[in-house]
């Protein structure tokens, strides 16, 4: 019989000691297969301390340690989670190599009580969000606009994407293009700034810097999508080409925040502020200023941009308002522009 007088508890007695304040397969990792009792006392100290940890557990390894029920496939040291066998590390018996997780069931919170009944809380209103969209039949004197020139910016981005910059037909093409929505980006923001932001001043003088919304930003990427533009039209080589395509894209980023930090806060602003007839009159000067060619490249960028009631609201503005003719030639605009579906849609919603 071995005596360990004098030099403390042996190390079997302290590899026991160690595992009892070790949970589950951590134990083993650590102490090694130390005896099956010690670990059947590690599962019950556990079961005592939270019994809910248990919940569902009706296996054990030949430890005495839980394992979860899966598929009944058996091995060396009993049912197995089928995930375990591929996490397991190489090298040690099948029980030992299991991720000794134990799910965890505890009970739902309690719901704080409250005077509020249930038919209250679903009608209570909910904090609104900053750019919330607000349906509306005043005019709106962004939106149209605002749809067109997106669509031009991410319609030319995309033939800029894709283009041969040294075929001179390609080239001079995507000159025209751009020089046609510079021209009606720059004369949008001069309508902005001498009409709607106008009518916004009167009624609430420095809200245009407070809410952050002129146009230097837009304008300094212009000027510089025009200068890449121009050399690449000069060179007519793909490294100029690659340059203005970059430009532009850094323009339509500019140019769509704008967009969208812009339309709700200012016309929400303008109605709270302005009569139908303020705003009717802001409208009638601007479109004043549009020449016949600019109002039909305008069009052609807005007809395939907007819903179809939104097109039909314009195109019956137009007849309503218009003589016969330029009525006819809108129509012949949406012919060009639109898909023959759309196209079909836009009669009914004419004809209805």
């Amino acid at each position: 019989m071995r005596l360990d007088a004098g030099t403390g508890p042996s190390r079997r007695g302290r590899a026991r000691r160690s595992v009892r304040r070790l949970p589950g397969a951590r134990a083993r990792r650590l102490c090694g297969p130390v005896g099956r009792g010690s670990c059947r006392r590690v599962g019950a100290a556990r079961r005592r301390a939270d019994p809910g940890r248990m919940d569902g557990l009706r296996c054990t390894d030949r430890y005495g340690c839980p394992v979860w029920p899966d598929d009944g496939r058996e091995g060396p040291g009993g049912t197995q989670r089928g995930s375990d066998r591929f996490l397991a590390p190489r090298g040690r018996p099948e029980s030992l190599r299991r991720i000794d997780r134990v799910p965890v069931s505890r009970p739902a919170p309690k719901r704080e009580e409250t005077n509020m009944s249930t038919t209250d809380e679903m009608q209570a209103p909910a904090s609104a969000p900053r750019d919330e969209v607000h349906e509306t039949p005043r005019d709106d004197l962004l939106v149209l606009i605002h749809k067109a020139l997106r669509y031009g910016l991410l319609q030319l981005t995309i033939d800029a994407g894709s283009a041969d910059w040294t075929d001179p037909g390609c080239v001079d093409g995507l000159r025209q293009q751009w020089d046609t929505l510079e021209h009606l980006i720059r004369s949008h923001a001069s309508h902005e700034d001498r009409y709607i932001f106008a009518l916004l001043e009167s009624k609430q003088p420095g809200a245009v810097a407070e809410l952050g919304i002129g146009h230097a930003a837009v304008e300094a990427e212009l000027d510089e999508v025009s200068a890449r533009m121009r050399t690449a039209c000069e060179k007519r080589e793909p490294g100029s080409g690659l340059a203005a395509y970059r430009a532009l894209t850094h323009l339509v980023v500019t140019a769509l925040a704008h967009f969208s930090d812009e339309e709700p806060v200012v016309m929400e602003r303008i109605w709270a502020e302005s009569t139908d007839e303020e705003i009717a009159a802001c409208r009638s000067a601007f479109m004043a200023e549009i020449t016949p060619d600019d109002a039909v490249a305008t069009y052609e960028l807005m007809f395939p941009a907007v819903s179809p009631a939104e097109l039909a609201m314009v195109l019956g503005a137009v007849r309503a308002g218009a003589p016969e003719p330029v009525f006819g030639s809108l129509v012949g605009v949406a012919e060009r522009t639109l898909t023959p579906a759309a196209m079909a849609r836009l009669r009914e919603h004419l004809e209805g």
